[in-house]
């Protein structure tokens, strides 16, 4: 199986638990070396980082590839 994986993806979005105009997004690197917590964005955010830099929802198993 071919596995190419990304260096940049959403983890999860979930509802604000305190806006509900807003969401959590999840989104890590596999070059961060101390991974960031989840941030608090509005959906605009989460639109734009996904249509201008192409950023998508992160594979099952990210970073590691599948193993079968």
């Amino acid at each position: 199986m071919d596995y190419d994986s990304i260096d940049l993806c959403i983890r999860s979005i979930t509802p604000s638990e305190t806006n509900p105009e807003r969401v959590v997004v999840d989104m890590p690197s596999r070059y961060d070396p101390s991974p960031q917590k989840p941030l608090e964005v509005s959906l605009t955010v989460v639109d734009f980082i996904q249509e201008r830099y192409n950023v998508v929802m992160c594979p099952p198993g990210w970073p590691t590839p599948p193993t079968e």
